[in-house]
């Protein structure tokens, strides 16, 4: 299923260039893991810098934790944005993460039933859990027709 999230409140963006191995929906977390090979123009150097990641598991550290947050561009006017999905190989964006920082994600990308209040922590595959340190509900509704949860990084 597709996903559309929203950056609520995002204090001191810092977006980069990332590049996975896998499809990647909006919202997931996803870890870095080195450099990305990115020479699109078939030369002897790299085009850009871009970071090569992966999904984000309970092993992560934070500093090389970012959130895929991608624009959606499509070129199919009956798609929408929660259609929206960086094939894999694909350059896409993601933020780092900072302490202060709200995001509205969809609510099936944290295992088990999530309240207002509740902290999280990195699960597997680019996904929260229930634990402590890393985020912590503050809303939960629907939005745009998606469960969704709001967390505030901690």
């Amino acid at each position: 299923m597709a996903r559309i999230m929203n950056m609520d409140r995002i204090m001191n963006p810092r977006p980069v260039s990332i590049v996975a191995e896998v499809a990647l929906e909006r919202g997931q977390f996803v870890a870095i893991k080195g450099m990305a090979k990115n020479n699109i123009w078939l030369d002897n150097a790299d085009d850009f810098e871009a970071y090569a990641v992966e999904l984000a598991n309970a092993d992560t550290k934070v500093g090389d934790l970012l959130i895929h947050s991608t624009v959606p561009k499509q070129y199919d006017e009956r798609l929408e944005e929660r259609d929206f999905v960086l094939e894999a190989g694909a350059v896409g964006r993601g933020h780092y993460v900072t302490v202060g920082d709200e995001i509205t994600i969809a609510k099936d990308l944290i295992n088990g039933d999530v309240e207002v209040g509740a902290e999280l922590e990195l699960a597997a595959d680019g996904k929260l859990a229930a634990g402590s340190g890393l985020a912590k509900v503050v809303k939960v509704y629907n939005w745009n027709g998606q469960e969704s949860v709001m967390i505030r990084f901690i």
